[in-house]
């Protein structure tokens, strides 16, 4: 759910439940209750028409974009959450974190256990760099006129996708965005 205050999301779950994400301006915003949830539909998801039964749980979280400046040096180094965040409806920072680990993880195997050079790592800092300064970057129309809504919400499409690299890329160009080139 692409808002002018930030994205929300729908999960649907087994049972005939779901779990919803709504973008709220302020920690005043957040009204745990019926009528509080009610609103929030009617403001930022009026096509969700099922009846509500309970309201079994609700919190509220910060998600703002987040980049570390180095992914590691040393003897430290950053995956993941440590490094990067974004928010959570296209679980692009998880998903993207997860193999960001289990390349360093190939790296440090490597360095430690079978002679390779150290600068491995220091690659990986700068491919994982140059991969987020992309992620985070404001995608564009491409050669055909993008989506209408897609321009309007050209600040948040990218984090909301559930890709990176090359998927990320083909899922942009279905609605006519593309992000600039890494850098």
């Amino acid at each position: 759910m692409l808002a002018r205050t930030g994205v929300g999301a729908y999960w649907p779950l087994p049972g005939g439940r779901c779990r919803m994400s709504f973008p709220i301006a302020s920690e005043a915003d957040h009204k745990p209750d019926p009528s509080g949830f009610a609103a929030l539909l009617q403001a930022q998801a009026p096509w969700f028409t099922a009846e509500i039964r309970s309201l079994e749980w609700t919190a509220s979280a910060r998600f703002e974009r987040r980049l570390a400046a180095r992914f590691g040096a040393g003897r430290v180094w950053l995956a993941g959450d440590a490094a990067h965040l974004t928010a959570p409806a296209g679980a692009q920072s998880m998903n993207v974190g997860l193999r960001e680990a289990e390349d360093l993880g190939g790296r440090l195997v490597a360095v430690l256990r079978r002679g390779a050079p150290a600068s491995s790592l220091a690659e990986y800092d700068a491919e994982v760099g140059r991969t987020w300064r992309r992620l985070l970057s404001r995608p564009s129309p491409s050669e055909g006129a993008p989506a209408p809504w897609a321009s309007r919400f050209a600040d948040r499409i990218a984090a909301c996708l559930p890709g990176s690299g090359d998927d990320l890329d083909a899922l942009l160009r279905q609605i006519g965005m593309e992000l600039p080139p890494a850098s």
